[in-house]
């Protein structure tokens, strides 16, 4: 019997947020890696037929997101055939952001030491768990990303080989602050006028290629007899030639790109926490979209970089640059937008505003474990990582350590998950459940 495929629209490329792609089964490690038959015999289920049946609606009833969504493309092209060495898929991989988009000199001024080979191996060392994973999970690992894979109609992979070459900018992040906002956003970080926010931001985003050769985990379209289909750039550099990526899969660089930025602009634009939280989590999912990741892959990523911005955030010397961006960007976007933020960052409709829907935050909840099954105990408390609660203080900076400590604990996903081990819950960290709680306390 075929498997479903559902259609999805641009907009909605992360449906499967609700649709599901539900890992129920534990299928042979051999044969979900030689693949043996056919993807469609491992037995996933096709959850949310609400959400699958609203991603029809036209593209009229969207126009202003669609037009972002346009302006945020033609950005980055523009960006990228300005700043890479030449404007092919190898040389937009080697683009850097740089003045006047970023103010990197004032980062190399401060002296700052973001502490990169510490932190690094406090990343490898919270993910240990992966190396001693069982076959059957590994099984599910591989044909997560084939179902996701196969599920991405064109605009999907469109989106994701635009997020895949955006790794050395920012310009997939005004989607997330909303039609009015978002522009304002790009017309700002294209003109420099957010250099030092910019500068602080990438600065901000640790390597991964250590952790890589720790792990050494091959890369799902480079194991033998794989089922992944490489999707060609046929929107960015428009070469048709199959997207790629090199080294090993375990975690996934690109994924740490996008959550780094994405939650330090939303602890510097509360206003838009949950959406631009939501949209990190998008920017993972579209390396599985490209099949050349894991959900492991990026499930760790996103527990790498919490653990890296708890470490930031509760640094006096780190605050210091970081109040500077923020003041600075927060300055720009309030001038442009001639209201009060929050005013300037109010949703619009689900269809122009995707990220501030409900379906959004469904989306996000599932990628905290992209429905594996539990390999341990589901009730074991929840112990907060030291330092953790700095992650709610842009939202909620008047909360002392404590309350912020209590919101994540009453908020944590259940334990028990592949990558979840005892003193180390790190990835049941819900920062969604956390501010929507934070929110409903502060009423």
């Amino acid at each position: 019997m075929a498997f479903p495929i559902p259609v999805l629209t641009l907009r909605h490329l992360y449906s499967l947020a609700l649709a599901g792609c539900s890992m129920l089964a534990s299928m042979n490690h051999a044969d979900a890696l030689t693949n043996e038959g056919n993807v469609t015999n491992h037995r996933y289920v096709m959850q949310g037929s609400s959400f699958i049946n609203d991603v029809t609606l036209p593209s009229s009833s969207a126009h202003l997101y669609d037009a972002l969504l346009n302006t945020q493309r033609q950005d980055e092209i523009g960006t990228l055939k300005q700043m890479a060495p030449t404007f092919t898929a190898t040389g937009v991989a080697k683009a850097k952001q740089k003045e006047p988009l970023a103010d990197n000199a004032w980062i190399k001024a401060s002296g700052y030491d973001f502490h990169s080979r510490a932190l690094t191996q406090q990343g490898i060392d919270i993910l240990k768990g992966f190396s001693s994973l069982p076959k059957n999970i590994l099984s599910e690992n591989m044909a997560g990303t084939v179902v996701i894979n196969h599920s991405a109609n064109a605009s999907a992979q469109e989106h994701a080989v635009a997020d895949a070459f955006d790794i050395p900018y920012m310009h997939f992040l005004a989607e997330a602050l909303g039609p009015h906002m978002g522009n304002i956003f790009l017309k700002a970080y294209q003109s420099g006028k957010l250099d030092k926010t910019a500068a602080l931001i990438k600065a901000s985003e640790l390597g991964t290629g250590a952790a890589k050769d720790y792990f050494n985990y091959t890369r799902p379209f480079l194991i033998k007899g794989n089922q992944v289909h490489l999707v060609p750039d046929r929107w960015i550099v428009k070469d048709d030639t199959p997207y790629s990526a090199n080294k090993g899969s375990f975690p996934s660089g690109h994924t740490v790109t996008g959550q780094t930025d994405a939650i330090l602009l939303a602890e510097m634009v509360p206003e838009r926490f949950p959406e631009l939280i939501a949209r990190g989590d998008g920017y993972g999912y579209s390396r599985l979209i490209l099949g050349v990741h894991y959900p492991l892959d990026v499930i760790a990523s996103r527990m790498h970089v919490e653990m890296v911005l708890s470490h930031y955030l509760n640094d006096p010397a780190y605050m210091k640059l970081f109040n500077q961006a923020r003041s600075q960007l927060r300055t720009v976007l309030r001038q442009a937008c001639g209201e009060s933020l929050a005013d300037c960052a109010k949703p619009l409709s689900a269809a122009d505003d995707p990220w501030a829907s409900a379906e959004a935050r469904s989306f996000h909840h599932y990628t905290l474990n992209y429905g594996f099954p539990a390999e341990g105990s589901r009730n074991r408390a929840m112990q907060v990582p030291v330092g953790a609660e700095a992650l709610l203080s842009g939202p909620f900076p008047y909360m002392s350590a404590e309350q912020r400590r209590s919101i994540l604990a009453h908020t944590a996903i259940p334990s028990g998950d592949p990558l979840d081990q005892p003193n180390n819950d790190w990835q049941r960290i819900d920062l969604l459940a956390a501010y929507e709680l934070g929110k409903k306390t502060a009423h």
